[in-house]
């Protein structure tokens, strides 16, 4: 499993091609699907529908007699697949996974005798690929990473700890891995079963490569530090108030006066809080448009101005954009600007606007959230960015697609919650491209997305604020590192904009 060095790489071409033979000694029987090659140059090769391991050396392939040939074989089993990964952790020795049995097999390849490891705590059902390190055995699962442990040379292991890595939400699982730069760095390779059915879903033609960064040592407890902290929790709920704002949807705050501002779904109006007092009521905005609803809000300090998505929350239809220039004495604001949505037929006044956030130069870029689209306003005009089924929330159980927004200005990125999709998107704003962001770990149906200095991305979702971070991949990928539990659902309250207050804290 030792990566090739670049002058290797550059230099490679296929230089032995051979087949398995058949049980009747013809060629190109079986199914050829784990390789193993050694320090000393020898291959070892699986073969998943006959139950058999070959070994590659000197240019030639034969098969590894063992003792028991039923223990690598798949018949009676439901899933059709016998031996499938293999390492050989030491000389002469080496371990392979029977994902149809859910059993690890154990062979001394100088004596072929095969036994079934003992698994003497923890479950090991529909291991895939192996890797082995510092005398431990990862097994990739589907949706997990199991860690084993053995103190008596693989007759007993023991599963010490797993790693999440579900991705079943998306149709995904974890098939094979291999090491990275380190033996600290794991990437895992997802395939989608439905696709090779004929049941093709989203992201067809991309396929999800995860990173997976082990931490620490093996804690006493069977649990390893996951890249989905479930258990993490990141800050907490210190402080609540009942403010005078009805059904209120879009937060910023004005930190140059010194206050929280408040959207309304039903009142068109936008109400300043003190929070020096409580939070108690400063003044009430009454925009000049006919739409009732203010949902998104960002405060672009640059210009003192608020930046609003505007709309008809319920009839969801009627979508534009407002601006307000915010004075100094804390409790005026004035209309600027106000603009419409263009429709699909070229009509204005259409689509769910939702989202906003300030890029450079005072740009704001609106989200559609009925017609998956996004919108640039600039020099006082409206005009659409791009449409893309990634925005778009059609098949999906919740009818709200492109959603809440965070601009990332080192990337000249917009990071982008699709809530019906339940997923994040990535758009490119030099060249519109539109792509969807993989995630290790659940998020659930995202409202709002803020972005702190530290290049932290938190997502709002109901009840919980999940924190992300980008392994310094321009968000080409995203881990969960952890979570923020803000749960009022008992009380039928659900959390749906975030803003950061005077500071990130």
């Amino acid at each position: 499993d030792m990566p090739p060095t670049a002058e290797a790489q550059a230099a490679a071409s296929v230089s032995l091609s051979l087949d398995m033979p058949c049980t009747n000694g013809e060629s190109g029987c079986g199914l050829a699907n784990d390789v193993f090659a050694t320090e000393n140059g020898v291959a070892y090769v699986t073969d998943s529908m006959n139950g058999r391991i070959f070994k590659v050396e000197n240019g030639a392939m034969e098969e590894v007699v063992i003792s028991d040939p039923t223990l690598l074989d798949w018949v009676d089993s439901a899933f059709p697949f016998g031996i499938n990964g293999l390492v050989v952790y030491e000389e002469g020795k080496l371990i392979a996974s029977n994902s149809g049995a859910g059993t690890i097999v154990h062979v001394d390849l100088v004596t072929g005798e095969a036994t079934n490891v003992e698994i003497i705590e923890g479950d090991v059902g529909g291991a895939d690929g192996l890797l082995f390190s510092k005398g431990r055995l990862y097994l990739i699962t589907g949706t997990a990473i199991d860690v084993l442990e053995s103190d008596n040379g693989w007759k007993k292991a023991t599963v010490a700890g797993s790693i999440n890595i579900d991705q079943s939400a998306s149709g995904e699982t974890a098939t094979t891995a291999t090491w990275g730069g380190t033996d600290e760095e794991i990437y895992v390779s997802f395939v989608r079963f439905g696709d090779l059915f004929g049941e093709v879903g989203a992201n067809a033609d991309q396929s999800l490569i995860a990173k997976v960064t082990l931490t620490g040592e093996i804690p006493s407890i069977p649990t390893l530090p996951t890249i989905t902290p479930d258990t993490a929790s990141l800050g907490q709920l210190t402080e609540t108030y009942r403010v005078p704002a009805k059904y209120p949807e879009g937060i910023a705050y004005d930190r140059a006066n010194n206050r929280l501002l408040l959207g309304s779904l039903t009142s068109n109006s936008i109400v300043s809080l003190n929070p020096a007092n409580d939070f108690a009521l400063l003044n009430t905005f009454t925009p000049d448009t006919d739409n009732p609803s203010s949902l998104g809000m960002k405060v672009d300090e640059s210009t003192g101005s608020v930046h609003v998505a505007t709309s008809t929350f319920g009839t969801f239809d009627d979508g534009g954009y407002a601006r307000y220039d915010l004075d100094g004495n804390a409790d005026t604001a004035s209309v600027s600007t106000v603009l419409s949505m263009t429709c699909t037929n070229g009509t204005s006044g259409c689509g769910l606007a939702n989202g906003v956030v300030i890029g450079d130069d005072a740009v704001a870029y609106i989200s559609d959230s009925m017609n998956g689209r996004i919108f640039k306003v600039e020099d006082g005009a409206i005009e659409e960015v791009t449409s893309d089924p990634l925005l778009s929330w059609v098949d999906q159980s919740f009818p709200f697609g492109s959603n809440g927004m965070a601009y990332d200005k080192s990337n000249g990125l917009l990071l982008i919650a699709n809530t019906g999709a339940a997923s994040l998107v990535r758009l490119q704003l030099s060249t519109n491209e539109v792509t969807s962001i993989p995630i290790m770990g659940d998020i659930g149906n995202v409202d709002d997305v803020l972005l702190d200095s530290n290049n932290r991305l938190f997502l709002i979702s109901g009840t919980t604020i999940y924190v992300l971070t980008d392994e310094g991949n321009e968000w080409r990928s995203a881990v969960v590192r952890g979570t923020i539990d803000v749960d009022r659902s008992e009380l039928g309250e659900s959390a749906a904009s975030g803003t950061f207050g005077i500071d990130e804290s």
